[in-house]
């Protein structure tokens, strides 16, 4: 079981969701979104009877722990997502890398979330990102880059500030969801790669 991860991770995670104060239960956390219930699941071990008691349409369940166990697991009434891992890493003392030509930087905060947006001259959105604190945890959340400002190191300015903005913020180590396309950026900048983050829906 992977305790100490997802209670580095839930708490954040729902703070740059909007959603309601993670619950625990015994095997994991309940996030309450806006529309949808989230599950979040410590290990592999309950998988099986948590994907039965979970019955309502749209239902998410997120699990840290072996992909293939979660998919053994799983009944065909559940869609999963693309593979996912987490990855966690110290903060330090970061500094700032500043944007490409051709963009600027413009942050703003809301509580304990700050959001990260790099514009083009023009004022149109090119990349974004948001990280969440919650005790000395830093989480890393909606790292996006429109498909046209790709491959000009865009990823590279946004955790670079989302690491000064968590470190302000008295964030001692940091925690991401990784996607397989983002995991070599983050691994670069210094990422750790934990467990697998698995995932899905049910239909």
């Amino acid at each position: 079981m992977y305790w100490g991860l997802i209670e580095d991770w839930v708490h954040g995670w729902a703070l740059c969701r909007g959603a309601q104060s993670p619950v625990r239960l015994s095997d994991g956390y309940r996030i309450q979104l806006p529309d949808r219930t989230r599950y979040v699941l410590a290990g592999v071990d309950t998988v099986a009877r948590r994907q039965a008691e979970l019955t309502e349409p749209g239902t998410w369940l997120k699990v840290i722990g072996s992909r293939a166990h979660v998919v053994d697991a799983l009944s065909e009434s559940w869609e999963l997502e693309d593979e996912q891992h987490m990855m966690v890493r110290d903060i330090g003392e970061p500094s700032p890398v500043p944007p490409p030509a051709g963009y600027h930087l413009v942050t703003s905060q809301d509580g304990p979330v700050w959001t990260a947006l790099l514009r083009t001259g023009v004022d149109e959105p090119a990349a974004r990102a948001t990280v969440g604190v919650h005790d000395e945890v830093a989480v890393v959340d909606m790292v996006e880059t429109e498909p046209a400002h790709r491959r000009r190191g865009l990823g590279v300015v946004l955790m670079a500030e989302l690491m000064v903005l968590g470190a302000a913020a008295g964030a001692t180590r940091a925690v991401l969801g990784a996607t397989t396309d983002g995991r070599g950026l983050y691994e670069r900048l210094g990422w750790r790669l934990g467990p697998d983050l698995v995932g899905a829906r049910r239909r």
